[in-house]
This record gives C-alpha cells, structure tokens and sequence, in this order.
C-alpha cells in the first residue's frame, strides 16, 4: 500500500493535507492576554498561562 501512494502524486498530496489537518487540529497556541485549561477525558489536567498574583507586571514567563 505505502508503494502504491508513493508512486502516485495525488494520493502522496492528499496523505500530505491530511497530516497537516491533523497537526493543525491537535496543536494550538495560546495567546498571552488568555488561559487554557486542558481537559482530558473531561478531567481538568493541567493551566496554561495561570494567573499569578506575586508575579510582578511582565515577568510571569508567559
């Protein structure tokens, strides 16, 4: 099967697309004005971006 799409272009440049569709729906990037919480199987995991109230203005390493 890996033979016969490597052979093909079409079929190389649809695999392509649909990796880059995959990557892009699995990977996001976060602004630092925002927060994310991620959930797994609709458990809180883990914060990015937390709210640190010590954290002097600019220095939180977001």
């Amino acid at each position: 099967m890996i033979g016969r799409i490597t052979r093909s272009p079409i079929a190389l440049a649809f695999v392509a697309i649909l990796l880059l569709i995959i990557v892009g729906s699995t990977l996001a990037v976060v602004p630092e004005t925002k927060q994310v919480v991620i959930v797994r199987f609709g458990v809180p995991n883990r914060t990015i971006n937390r709210y640190q109230a010590n954290a002097p203005y600019g220095q939180t390493g977001a």
